[in-house]
């Protein structure tokens, strides 16, 4: 149970200002600052300025595909596994699993230590809210999310795709504990297109939350999200994305199709969404999961997206059983235009 309640310490810290979500721009938006909210009785309305633009040309790291440490793909990780730190023998399976998640994290942890790259390059992400109905449905002082920025440094680049180029971000903190990386996409012009978070690694009361990555040659990315305690791992979710020819990152599946599983489902075309999806997310508004509904076209988000409570049983190590939930009353929808947020509506 103490480890329970220091993951869920964790967690809370961890979306103050982060959610579980990838995507940096179904859910937040970073290359262009939402600036001055229209007010409205219970809703806000974005206004996008763009930002400076990205220069590549004084950067030396190059990338090449794959990229990370297959193991990451290859090892199947269960949903949660246990391992003791005080057996030397490989043969328990938990330490076998541990093995190869350790060699995983050391090799992304070194990455991200040894670019000490000081180029100016960066980008913003920041997303304003202003809203006086937020609090009913926020668990976090309301002024801690008016505005968030964080600079990154260009760290490398990876081979184009359609002409884009695909950059590699590193959070500008100098810190062990807490670690951050993202795939950003960026036109001819240096104009940012498209942004993906697909590494973090954050530490607190011996507990340890971090997104891992691995790229493979047909420029398939590859997320794994992990909650390291000190004798057990949990896999929380295992997503893949591709980059569409309009320079968005969008989900990736291998089968066209009905697709369902205890988190997310709808159909799949061309190897991405398409139509109605229904998902069960962790929610950093509510720091609970919520229940979304969802139009996509082509992998990207359209219309109107309808975010419900999401009522669920706890197993005995107190985690959320999501399959056997149950949809409750709507909080609040956003609306997408060509996978961009473009206002936020909350219900009384």
């Amino acid at each position: 149970m103490k480890f329970f309640l220091l993951a869920i310490l964790i967690l809370l810290s961890c979306k103050e200002n982060k959610q579980l979500d990838d995507n940096l721009f179904t859910k937040k938006t970073i290359n262009k600052k939402i600036d001055k909210p229209v007010k409205k009785e219970n809703s806000f309305t974005v206004i996008k300025k763009t930002l400076s633009k990205i220069n590549t040309d004084s950067i030396s790291n190059s990338y090449k595909l794959p990229f990370g440490e297959q193991k990451l793909i290859e090892t199947k990780f269960p949903t949660r596994w246990e391992f003791d730190l005080n057996l030397k023998s490989s043969d328990i399976e938990g330490n076998k699993i541990n093995s190869s998640f350790d060699t995983i994290s050391k090799n992304l942890q070194k990455l991200f230590r040894s670019n000490t790259n000081q180029l100016k390059n960066h980008y913003i992400r920041q997303e304003s809210i202003t809203n006086s109905h937020l609090n009913k449905y926020l668990n976090t002082d309301k002024s801690k999310l008016k505005g968030f920025s964080e600079s990154n440094k260009l760290i490398g680049l990876f081979p184009n795709k359609f002409n884009y180029k695909i950059c590699l971000f590193s959070e500008n903190v100098n810190v062990d504990y807490n670690k951050w990386g993202d795939l950003v996409i960026i036109n001819k012009s240096g104009e940012i297109i498209s942004g993906l978070n697909v590494y973090n690694y954050f530490e607190k009361y011996l507990v340890a939350q971090q997104k891992m990555f691995f790229i493979d040659k047909n420029y398939i990315i590859h997320i794994k999200d992990f909650l390291m305690y000190e004798d057990s791992g949990n896999l929380l979710q295992s997503k893949m994305y591709q980059i569409s020819n309009e320079g968005k990152f969008i989900r990736y599946y291998r089968k066209d199709g009905k697709y369902k599983d205890d988190k997310e489902e709808g159909f799949v075309k061309n190897n991405t969404r398409n139509g109605k999806w229904i998902e069960k997310i962790s929610n950093g508004f509510i720091n609970d999961y919520t229940y979304v509904e969802s139009e996509y076209k082509e992998g990207i988000l359209l219309g109107k997206s309808h975010f419900y409570e999401y009522g669920y049983d706890k197993n005995e190590y107190g985690e959320p059983i999501i399959k056997t939930g149950k949809k409750g009353k709507l909080l609040y929808t956003e609306t997408y235009t060509d996978g961009e947020l473009q206002e936020r509506t909350f219900v009384e």
